[in-house]
């Protein structure tokens, strides 16, 4: 799959997948997802089946970068998403916003999600140029994460992983009906205690 959208031409529409399902989604690029780039785009009522993305920089099923995406209703269900020297989430690789209260609502994840920053919904959350003074909000509501983080350290780097967001810069995550069950692993499949 050639994902949609580019850094210069986002997708900036809507989405509704009516309760359908993509099944076996395959995506081997740079910014990898369904959607390369997606902004103040809104994306619901649709279910991923056993995706397996993977990106030289930011990977998430349904998108690598976002800006300002709404989100609902979503499920992804077994796969994988990976990144090779960016951020990967199962749901988004990297999110910016820019203070309109964004709204990521109704998400199951049981996909698997490795890389140097990665998280089983959002691999990096942070407020877009030019509004980093922390007024930047993103409700996250009605989560159920049970899909493991696979994170490897590249350069003997410290990674930042975790079951929900990997990294959070400048931005502030309202969080409202989480349960996040899945492991965090490094590369020896050590377990490591998480919340």
């Amino acid at each position: 799959w050639t994902p949609i959208g580019t850094s210069s031409i986002p997708f900036k529409g809507g989405l509704d997948g009516d309760g359908h399902k993509i099944i076996g989604l395959n995506v081997n690029g740079a910014v990898s997802g369904l959607f390369a780039y997606a902004s103040k785009a809104t994306i619901k009522n649709i279910t991923f089946e056993n995706p397996t993305i993977i990106g030289s920089s930011h990977s998430g099923v349904v998108s690598g970068f976002a800006l300002d995406l709404q989100l609902s209703n979503i499920n992804i269900i077994g796969g994988s998403v990976k990144s090779t020297g960016g951020s990967a989430g199962n749901l988004v690789g990297r999110y910016e916003n820019t203070g309109v209260y964004p709204k990521i609502d109704s998400v199951y994840n049981s996909s698997t999600v490795s890389g140097y920053i990665s998280s089983g919904m959002i691999g990096t959350l942070e407020s877009a140029a030019g509004y980093t003074n922390m007024d930047c909000f993103i409700l996250m509501s009605n989560i159920l994460n049970v899909g493991n983080v696979n994170f490897k350290g590249f350069d003997g780097n410290v990674t930042k992983s975790s079951l929900l967001i990997g990294e959070v810069k400048y931005t502030r995550p309202d969080l409202q009906n989480i349960i996040v069950t899945g492991q965090v692993l490094d590369d020896e499949l050590i377990t490591y205690n998480s919340m």
